[in-house]
């Protein structure tokens, strides 16, 4: 991993930077605040000053964070509830939004009863920066397509199609995801002529104390990855066992974890590390049977966390060119705020 040395002095903002954004030559907004709590805001600052013009607060709990060409497009829901979820366009110095009536999200923290399992309800989030439009992936199913410029909001129910696949198209950079202990989380990715990528995890979560005593139970399940293709809003399944996809240097990295937790018993297992083509071909499959978290992608090499069965971790370097694997000493990856690289957001 190429070395990295500061270029200037520090910034302070306040909360946790989550990501950045160009918003002009020489402004910079920063996505700041922390996961879930209901505090995220936007601030604009001069990149050459490091002064701070102006600060915005975000309405809700922003559940995911998409970079547009001017700033964020942010999907926000009500706080400490599922409800009604709001998509905000922060372009520049403006934060606009709008409600999308058939969307729910939200994020209900657990409690001492129940083991402290939170019930959460992730949709994904995709932008088309050519066509400026927002894609937000409800996990039942509809879509909904927003004009960035209007703020005009349509929904879509994808019917399933058997020819899809004549050709996916360029693939563009990933999108933020984050997932929770109990209720379904979508990832949306936009691929690029005209089609749209929906994948995610179903969490069946139940808990509860007796004294001292933690009772838990838990399935993670792969929603499967469909290809959406927004002209003709049909639909196929690439690959029924994906959880998360990560897309690179003309790649579509799809892993896919089946975890199961009940008293006296940790399983995981998954089907390991398959790289598409754009044809949806499989390129190469890597970790058979286990289960695989892409933490970061760097110059054409993939930074990955590898669980065995027995739950035992370890750390790798994928060659995406060469297929080849590098074993790593564990370590913390590096959280870049601007680009393509970014990891998961949590």
């Amino acid at each position: 991993m190429p070395s990295m040395r500061p270029l200037g002095r520090r910034i302070a903002i306040g909360p946790p930077a989550v990501a950045l954004s160009w918003a002009g030559n020489d402004r910079l907004l920063v996505l700041a605040g922390h996961c879930c709590a209901g505090s995220a805001e936007v601030v604009s600052l001069s990149a050459h000053s490091g002064t701070v013009s102006e600060r915005r607060r975000v309405p809700g709990t922003v559940v995911r964070y998409a970079r547009s060409k001017t700033g964020f497009v942010l999907l926000a829901a009500p706080r400490n509830r599922i409800g009604v979820a709001e998509l905000v366009v922060a372009d520049g110095l403006r934060l606009r939004t709008v409600k999308l009536a058939r969307v729910e999200a939200g994020f209900v923290p657990g409690g001492i009863r129940n083991a402290a399992i939170s019930t959460d309800r992730f949709p994904g989030l995709a932008l088309d920066c050519s066509s400026r439009r927002a894609y937000v992936a409800d996990p039942d199913g509809t879509i909904a397509t927003v004009s960035l410029r209007s703020l005009k909001v349509f929904y879509h129910r994808p019917s399933t199609s058997r020819t899809l696949f004549e050709r996916l198209g360029s693939w563009l950079e990933p999108t933020a995801q984050a997932k929770g202990d109990r209720g379904p989380w979508r990832q949306a990715q936009w691929l690029g002529d005209g089609l749209l990528a929906v994948t995610g995890i179903d969490w069946h979560a139940t808990g509860s104390v007796s004294g001292n005593v933690i009772s838990e139970t838990l399935h993670e399940r792969p929603a499967g990855l469909e290809i959406v293709n927004t002209r003709t809003w049909q639909q196929q399944t690439l690959d029924p066992n994906a959880d998360t996809i990560r897309v690179t240097d003309g790649l579509l990295l799809a892993t896919g974890t089946r975890w199961d937790v009940t008293p006296g018993r940790n399983r995981t297992s998954g089907e390991g590390l398959i790289a598409y083509d754009a044809q949806g071909g499989v390129r190469f499959r890597l970790f058979a049977g286990r289960s695989v978290y892409v933490n970061v992608v760097i110059e054409r090499h993939a930074y990955v966390t590898v669980t065995a069965p027995s739950g035992h971790h370890h750390e790798y370097s994928v060659d995406l060119r060469t297929r080849s694997v590098t074993a790593r000493p564990d370590s913390e990856w590096p959280w870049l705020l601007l680009g393509a690289a970014q990891p998961d957001s949590g």
